[in-house]
């Protein structure tokens, strides 16, 4: 199976992750255009 996932932020990370859970196996290309990898901006303040 293959997957296109738009965007990384929490909806896209997640997306990929229960996919990946559920198929091992699976192709995931994420696309966005973000220029760092995902990162949770919600902790961010306690850094």
């Amino acid at each position: 199976m293959e997957v296109i996932v738009i965007g990384n932020g929490v909806g896209g990370m997640s997306v990929a992750s229960k996919m990946r859970g559920l198929d091992g196996n699976v192709t995931i290309e994420i696309y966005s255009d973000e220029p760092y990898g995902y990162y949770s901006r919600v902790w961010l303040p306690q850094l």
